[in-house]
């Protein structure tokens, strides 16, 4: 937490007394009876001064001390829920570190220090489709297919399980931004052969089961990797490969990739409301958003992967801080389509909501 939030949270109270609005029983009655406004109660216990100076019985309302001090434990349990700090790495990548961590005084004390010198390969960070493709996989394949896949991923797989900003991924994969990698690519691929008939998709051209395999082995490569330097786009990728999984039949690599994600979710503080970092213009409000969909589409890939195991869900509700997306009722087919899925995002989470209820009282 910043030098700022805690002198907010440790500011001590100005010497000049405010006017209690708990005043005893005998001091509202008073009031109210001859229309004063002037020598109001102090609200000290166990007797206020006026009824000490008139030796009257001060009483007052147990309810509304009872509520004070329920209130009063719930804004400390949240502020200690949530207390931390969300930390930028050197790739600009938000991560959280909460207030027992040893990394808190390291960071604190290093934020003059330049960013480290990494050795990124520029085929490699920042591509566009055609110029890694081909030294990224095992097999050549056509522009016309790559998009092909993408369009399909878009139309049928996103929709239901919307991981992906498509606006955000789509500006960045002609632009070399940093919401397309190769990583969240071959997922993409991999997914967007499962809903397509053609054979040069499959490992094996006679079995449709094999459709996308290929792309799924070469992401799984890629995951090793990018794990050492996690994204966003790395949870992205991880819930797909977890739905991937699942289609696939192997159940125990479905619930491992969705608990890594979950997890990661967790190490880059997706759970975390940003809006006071959007205020500052600490954050993009495109990233903001880009993290309140992550974690919302994250969290129903939990509640249907619990219900279809039978296991306990890995992401509670009341765990988070995190507003719903917004729907900004784009013109666009690519901003229309993104809308589309965040009306059924919003939905589809009450009913995870609902799921998660009744998993926990099963």
């Amino acid at each position: 937490m910043s030098s700022e939030g805690q002198s907010i949270l440790k500011a001590k109270p100005s010497a000049r007394r405010k006017n209690t609005t708990k005043a005893c029983e005998e001091c509202r009655r008073r009031r109210a009876k001859y229309n004063l406004t002037r020598r109001k109660c102090d609200g000290r216990k166990p007797s206020c001064s006026r009824c000490t100076i008139r030796g009257i019985d001060c009483q007052f309302d147990a309810k509304e001390d009872v509520a004070s001090r329920d209130g009063a434990a719930e804004i400390e349990q949240l502020r200690r829920q949530f207390e931390g700090t969300l930390n930028l790495d050197h790739d600009g990548e938000t991560h959280f570190y909460g207030v027992t961590s040893g990394r808190l005084d390291f960071l604190t004390s290093s934020q003059g220090v330049p960013d480290m010198v990494l050795d990124h390969k520029e085929g490699v960070t920042k591509l566009t489709i055609p110029s890694f493709f081909h030294d990224l996989l095992p097999m050549s394949l056509p522009d016309e297919l790559q998009l092909h896949l993408i369009e399909i991923y878009f139309t049928w797989a996103n929709p239901w399980c919307p991981v992906i900003n498509e606006e955000l991924f789509r500006g960045s994969m002609y632009s070399g931004g940093k919401y397309c990698t190769p990583l969240l690519l071959m997922c993409i691929f991999s997914m967007g052969s499962r809903f397509t008939d053609r054979p040069e998709v499959r490992s094996d051209p006679a079995s449709p089961y094999t459709a996308g395999r290929s792309f799924l082995e070469e992401a799984e490569r890629l995951l090793q990797v990018e794990l050492k330097s996690p994204k966003i786009t790395t949870i992205q990728a991880l819930t797909i490969m977890s739905v991937l999984y699942c289609a696939f039949g192997y159940d125990s690599a479905c619930w491992l990739h969705e608990g890594m994600a979950s997890r990661l979710m967790l190490e880059m503080g997706l759970n975390i409301d940003t809006t006071p970092l959007v205020a500052s213009g600490s954050m993009p409000a495109e990233e903001a958003m880009l993290r309140r969909q992550v974690y919302w589409s994250l969290y129903s890939v939990d509640k249907l992967s619990a219900s279809y195991t039978g296991r306990a869900c890995t992401m509670l509700s009341f765990q988070g801080a995190v507003q719903m997306p917004f729907v900004k009722s784009g013109t666009s087919l690519v901003a229309s389509r993104q809308d589309e899925s965040m009306v059924f995002l919003n939905s589809q989470v009450k009913l995870c909501q609902m799921v998660e209820e009744i998993l926990l009282n099963l």
